[in-house]
């Protein structure tokens, strides 16, 4: 394991070296900003990966890398338009300038937080299933990892009939409160948290693993069909398998290598049903419609820290990407391969927007800070960033391109803000792990929260005071999936509650 670890340490520094030193020769402006980007860079994805001793801030480390550093850096090196509207960025050497500046200020702030997260690191204990519980778990979670399939697809079914939670469309059915609420949770998050605790008592009772990882796998497909999210199956199967790879690499191995890289391979295949599935229902219901494919669709600020649509939501590109990929292979390689592995991600452009914003303020960033989502406007920051979808119709559609943190807390004007505010989400991420950990001692919950609110801080910006409602949703769900998970189990802060209680009667006279 820590033979792995050092190699992958090494892989990324001689990455950051080898593109930054090729980037720098395309920048043109000061050497000495750009060291400081891509060291900035560099240290957050190094600690927040390797040191940090987290699932989320890792995942956050490396959806802000992705967003920030490699995407402006590919972007240098191949020279083709962003894809995301820019708002009034000119692409002047003194914004550039700035860019690099607040980009790095807010990768700092990052990374303080993950080193500061390394320091309080908390090893959870070893739990057991219930001697009682032992002889009848087996046949119980073999009935229950296929039921609850039966549930996923019912509901997947009847979400994607009546429309109530599909990416970019407001509901087309409002059922009885809190229905529609209700059936959001469970597509979005409910259903992962219900298959990562299925599969921590497999785990605890050494049966039916491998149908419990196959079931994951189908989950993330239903639920990504259902929604019309390809990003949501990647979300759904990344917490799950981050925690079978550490087991496996630190020697807690359930299966052997053949099993593990078949596992992979059907994982990878899923993947690509996916996207196939959700880009074919895409093309009946977005394309076919004016107001979405005059400029394709972009991001959508619902699942992924990653743009979870097609083209963008800066349409003057597209014309200019295609004119590229029409003057040679190489080019339209090197085009391709960035839009695919960079372009989705978000970050960059909502820092240029704000570099480029005139009417940066505390009065501006407060006010975009209590902005509330509703089904008839349209965010604030669609103006600012001058993005088509302002000219949407909102009883229509639900399309919106998105700022990412250090770009929505530069929109104050203050790069002390930029720093706080990047430190103090990246310290979010830990502690909702390391309370997901407290209230469930599931590493498989664990890792799905740290997953879950690391996508939210990668996506912060749109009316961010409203992400507290599904949060206090899923840990309200912890508890109840802590209670289930003390039937069978010692594990989570119910059973431990429990077995106080019980000591303290064993002790008491008689």
């Amino acid at each position: 394991m820590k033979r792995m670890v050092g190699g992958g340490r090494a892989v990324l520094w001689g990455l950051q070296v080898v593109v930054g030193l090729v980037a720098v020769g395309f920048y043109g402006g000061s050497a000495v900003d750009f060291f400081f980007f891509t060291l900035s860079a560099a240290l957050m994805l190094d600690i927040g990966i390797f040191k940090s001793r987290a699932y989320g801030t890792g995942v956050l480390a490396l959806f802000v890398w992705l967003g920030i550093w490699l995407k402006i850096t590919c972007h240098f090196i191949v020279g083709y338009p962003y894809i995301e509207p820019l708002g009034k960025f000119k692409f002047l050497p003194a914004e550039f300038s700035e860019l690099l500046h607040v980009s790095s200020i807010g990768m700092m702030g990052f990374a303080v937080a993950f080193l500061v997260a390394s320091r309080f690191y908390v090893a959870m204990r070893e739990n057991t299933v219930r001697p009682r519980a032992k002889p009848w778990l087996p046949s119980a979670l073999k009935w229950a990892w296929l039921l609850s399939l039966l549930a996923m697809l019912g509901l997947g079914v009847v979400n994607a009939s009546l429309n109530i939670l599909r990416v970019g469309l407001p509901p087309d059915v409002v059922l009885p409160y809190p229905g529609n609420a209700l059936v959001s949770w469970l597509m979005s998050t409910g259903f992962a948290l219900g298959v990562a605790t299925l599969m921590y008592l497999s785990v605890l009772s050494r049966s039916n693993v491998k149908l419990g990882v196959v079931i994951v796998i189908l989950e993330g497909f239903i639920v990504g069909v259902s929604i019309l999210s390809r990003a949501s199956y990647v979300f759904h199967l990344l917490p799950v398998g981050l925690v079978l790879m550490y087991m496996h690499f630190s020697g807690r191995r359930l299966f052997g290598h053949r099993v593990a890289l078949a596992f992979v391979a059907l994982a990878a295949v899923g993947t690509f049903v996916t996207a196939t599935a959700v880009n074919l229902q895409r093309d009946y219901v977005y394309t076919s419609r004016p107001e979405i494919a005059q400029g394709s669709v972009g991001s959508v600020g619902s699942v992924g820290g990653f743009g979870d649509g097609g083209g963008g939501g800066n349409p003057a590109a597209n014309a200019i990407i295609a004119e590229m990929k029409s003057r040679g292979f190489l080019l339209k390689a090197a085009v391709t391969f960035s839009q695919l592995a960079v372009d989705r991600w978000l970050g960059a452009e909502g820092v240029m927007t704000a570099v480029a914003y005139s009417d940066k303020s505390l009065k501006t960033f407060g006010r975009l800070m209590m902005e509330q989502r509703q089904l008839d406007t349209i965010s604030e920051y669609q103006s600012i960033s001058a993005a088509h979808y302002k000219d949407m119709d909102p009883k229509r559609y639900q399309f919106a391109t998105l700022p990412g943190p250090i770009g929505f807390f530069y929109l104050s004007g203050t790069v002390w803000i930029v720093f706080a505010g990047c430190f103090l989400l990246g310290l979010t991420v830990l502690a909702a792990e390391r309370l997901a950990g407290w209230i469930t001692e599931n590493p498989f919950i664990m890792a799905f929260m740290g997953v879950y609110v690391a996508n939210l801080v990668a996506q912060f910006g749109l009316t961010p005071r409203q992400n507290v409602i599904p949060l206090a949703m899923n840990f309200a769900a912890l508890v109840l999936l802590a209670a289930l998970q003390a039937l069978v189990s010692n594990g989570g802060v119910v059973a431990r509650w429990r077995d106080r209680l019980a000591k303290q009667r064993t002790v008491l006279p008689t």
